[in-house]
């Protein structure tokens, strides 16, 4: 079956809406998708060069999390409001913060850029998360090789980007070190 034949053979539970609930229905191995106010956003799976940055970052960030945190790579779906469902492509979270089919709370949520999905992840999403008040938001872009990371400050995201062989120390949700140009090798 086609992802397109998938994603229109689900029939929302509520006329007019899907909810998160409703995702349960979609095979995880066919097609990724969300939820952004209850309507259904199908994507591709990602690419090798995709997946390979990501096992790239999430590599980085579990060889120095502590203990009581837990680091997972997609998909692992935040639902935080009803007709919401994202799939960040890296988070970390509490590890009691992980429940059976999502998470709670993320401290991160790490997008990988693609031009397929670069206007969400900067915008809508940005503003999702920032409005949940996850401490974190990172955008990485392979392209140039760029990290954006907006970290909460007063309530609001604090903008900051490093590119290249540059080196960005994070602090948030804990100590690690991060060079862009080493995400894709």
């Amino acid at each position: 079956m086609r992802d397109i034949d998938v994603v229109s053979a689900l029939r929302p539970s509520q006329p007019g809406a899907f909810s998160p609930s409703d995702l349960a229905e979609v095979p995880e191995d066919v097609v990724r998708c969300e939820l952004v106010d209850g309507a259904l956003v199908a994507r591709r799976p990602p690419s090798p060069s995709h997946q390979a940055v990501l096992l790239e970052l999430a590599c980085a960030l579990r060889c120095v999390c502590p203990e009581q945190l837990r680091v997972l790579p997609a998909p692992v779906r935040f639902e935080p409001a009803a007709g919401l469902s994202l799939l960040p492509d890296v988070v970390v979270c509490r590890r009691e913060d992980v429940g059976d089919r999502r998470i709670e709370r993320p401290l991160l949520a790490v997008a990988i850029l693609a031009r397929s999905t670069q206007a969400l992840d900067t915008g809508f999403r940005q503003a999702l998360y920032e409005l949940s008040k996850v401490p974190s938001y990172w955008m990485f872009d392979p392209a140039e090789p760029s990290l954006t990371v907006r970290e909460l400050v007063d309530g609001e995201y604090a903008e900051r980007t490093v590119v290249g062989d540059e080196v960005f120390e994070a602090t948030v949700p804990f100590a690690v070190r991060i060079v862009p140009s080493e995400l894709v090798r």
